[in-house]
């Protein structure tokens, strides 16, 4: 029985770290994606500028 309890809070303990580093590189894609808008934007204001 101990056994059983220390083997499912292993898996559970596996699933918490996968989950939150998941999390962790979502959360770095839609920053690394919000920068690239940011400088399209910033892009778009310097050709309007010019013009």
């Amino acid at each position: 029985m101990d056994r059983f309890i220390v083997a499912l809070l292993a898996a559970l303990g596996a699933l918490a770290v996968i989950r939150f580093l998941k999390t962790r590189r979502g959360v770095r894609q839609e920053t690394d994606r919000e920068e690239q808008i940011r400088q399209e934007l910033k892009e778009l204001r310097r050709k309007r500028e010019e013009e």
